[in-house]
């Protein structure tokens, strides 16, 4: 099981700042997605959010105010267990984590993307899900419908993730 995962943060450095909703999907042997192959919520970083990290996610520092923190949302959701994590620019998402998560395994759908498909216009997640065509219609109304939200961006590359499976299966 890959435990593909996407952070909102409340900027770009995690020295000045931290994770303010965090999104999993459980990427499996089974091609569904069900209600139990994701989770998602905000988090108390303990840090306010910048105003250019709010003009993206559009997550203000009033939605986080009484949310769990980090440590907690880990502790509580069992991530720990993940031995596997992806994300789409993994190195970003993987500053803002603990360490033993840190330490886990993880592949960067961004970098692989990059390997298999050099011609792509461009290896952003939403361009590779429209280059490539990408279903996302089973997304959960959770989700929001909003790039730049972590149940939402985590879905993508999800189905990015799989994809690029399947094109290595077959190469």
């Amino acid at each position: 099981m890959i435990n593909v995962v996407d952070t909102e943060t409340t900027g770009f450095d995690p020295k000045d700042g931290g994770v303010c909703e965090i999104a999993c999907v459980n990427v499996g042997s089974h091609p569904e997605f069900t209600e139990d192959s994701f989770m998602h919520t905000l988090v108390n970083p303990g840090f306010p959010i910048g105003f250019e990290a709010m003009g993206t996610h559009h997550i203000t520092d009033d939605m986080v105010s009484a949310a769990f923190t980090l440590d907690q949302v880990i502790l509580d959701y069992g991530l720990i267990v993940h031995d596997v994590w992806a994300a789409h620019n993994a190195e970003f998402d993987k500053s803002f984590l603990p360490e033993e998560i840190r330490a886990k395994r993880w592949i960067c759908t961004w970098r692989c993307a990059m390997h298999l498909w050099p011609e792509a216009p461009s290896h952003r997640n939403q361009a590779l899900r429209y280059w490539l065509g990408l279903d996302v219609s089973d997304m959960p109304a959770e989700a929001g419908g909003n790039a730049h939200r972590a149940l939402y961006d985590a879905w993508v590359t999800a189905k990015l993730l799989r994809r690029l499976m399947d094109e290595v299966k077959h190469t």
